[in-house]
Formats: structure tokens, sequence, C-alpha cells
């Protein structure tokens, strides 16, 4: 092949590289978004977490007494808390495994009754408390393979691990006291489950999400739900009578890895 056939193929496939590459710059891959996560690493997950909250307190009396749902009746808190999880394992072409750590806030308030006496029963001037702190240790698994390689922007997770509680039932006055001498506070040990599913944000603005990762180093952004077991009965660490301060119920929130 003479020079001028040469130089004029080299420019062809020079041009069709180029209309190539402008072709896939404009089209609208979300996939990009995991293409990223070569480019920024990531290694931990975060989760933002709110939900209802309402103590099994209740169920650990066979009498049939209910002492919580006679304090503050038979509604759900607000419950708020945090997680980080360390990806430390990442199996190709199916998912992330690690641990991961969580601490969460929730408290409940209302109008103190009379204990004795006369007026038992009814409202006094004071109202009682009861706070909780559950926090738990837990191994996560998520599946993400859907996402990365399919196209599918939901990544489906389970939690599995040891949870506690600190409490504290007090009233204007401070910590409260049962007639027996007993102080209203201390902590519950026991387990720690979840399923949940992540919905990707990233689909909805890859271009953003880029960004998002170029500036700030977040790999991908998501809403999450789960279904908690927290099971806080004392039975598995110090079996002593403890109070039941875990629950069951959805978690909602936001998730960032990074």
């Amino acid at each position: 092949m003479n020079a001028p056939r040469l130089a004029a193929a080299a420019a062809l496939v020079a041009c069709s590289l180029s209309s190539q590459a402008r072709a896939d710059s404009m089209t609208p891959d979300w996939r990009r978004a995991d293409r990223r996560l070569h480019q920024s690493p990531q290694s931990f997950a975060f989760e933002a977490r709110i939900g209802p909250y309402r103590p099994q307190i209740d169920e650990e009396f066979s009498s049939g007494k209910r002492p919580f749902e006679q304090a503050f009746g038979d509604g759900r808190g607000l419950y708020f808390g945090f997680e980080l999880d360390w990806q430390a394992l990442r199996i190709p072409h199916f998912g992330s495994i690690g641990p991961g750590i969580s601490w969460g806030y929730t408290r409940r308030s209302a109008v103190a009754k009379v204990a004795e006496g006369p007026y038992a029963g009814q409202d006094s001037a004071q109202s009682t408390y009861l706070t909780i702190m559950p926090m738990y240790a837990t191994g996560v698994l998520r599946v993400d393979v859907l996402a990365r390689d399919f196209e599918v922007p939901i990544v489906p997770y389970g939690k599995l691990g040891l949870g506690m509680a600190l409490w504290r039932a007090s009233t204007d006055n401070g910590v409260s006291t049962a007639p027996d001498g007993t102080v209203g506070k201390g902590r519950t040990w026991g387990t720690h489950m979840a399923l949940g599913g992540m919905f990707l944000l990233d689909f909805l603005d890859p271009s953003a999400a880029l960004g998002f990762d170029e500036e700030v180093g977040v790999n991908n952004s998501y809403l999450f739900a789960e279904w908690q077991w927290l099971n806080l009965d004392g039975q598995l660490i110090e079996k002593r009578p403890q109070m039941h301060v875990g629950t069951t119920g959805w978690i909602a929130g936001l998730a960032l890895e990074f």
C-alpha cells in the first residue's frame, strides 16, 4: 500500500474512533456510575436510619400486665440512628461482605400516673420518660450484582449480629426508683437481624452521581428499607433479668458508599 492510501486509511480509522468516542460520551449509560468505582476507592457504607420503635417490654409479663402500654399508650415512638459498615471483602459479580456498627436513639414521654393512695391511676403533675439507645455490631452482606452487571438498580442485603441497648426510666425529678429500691436504668443484650433492599439513586442522574464521586468521594447513593429484628431479652449474654427493650419493624433511610 502506497503512502497516500496509508494516510487516507489512517485518517478514516481516526475519524471512526473519534465518532465512536463521541457517541459513547453522549450515551446515557448509568452503569458508568459503576466504572467510577475503579477511580474512587470504595471501602465503607454509611446509613442514616429512621423508623417507628415500640419496645417489647410488655412481652416479658405472662400475667397479662402491660406496664409500658399503661404508661405510654399502644403507639410507636420515633427512632433515628446511624450505621457504618466496612466492606472488607468484595466478591466479584456478587457483592460485598464485612462488619458494621450502629447507634440509635428513641424516647417516649407521657404524664406520670399517681402510683398509690386515693388518687391512684390519675394523672400527676409530673411527666415520665423512657430513653433507649439501641446499638449493635453486625455482619453485612450486600448483593449488588444486579446493579453492577444487569442494569437493575436494586441491591438486596442481610445483617446478623449482636445487639445491646442502654435504657433509662425517669421523671422530671431524675431517674425513677421502684418501691423495692431498683434503679430505673440499665443495659440489655441480645441479637440483631435484618433483611432489606436498596434503590440505587445513581440510576436517576448518572452525571450528577459521577460529579458527586469526583468532588466528594461518594461512590453510590441509595434509599433503603429493611425489616429489623432487634431481640433484646438478656438471654444471650449476662443471663439475668433484663428489661426487654428490643423491637421488630420497618426502618428506612439514606445510604452512601465511599
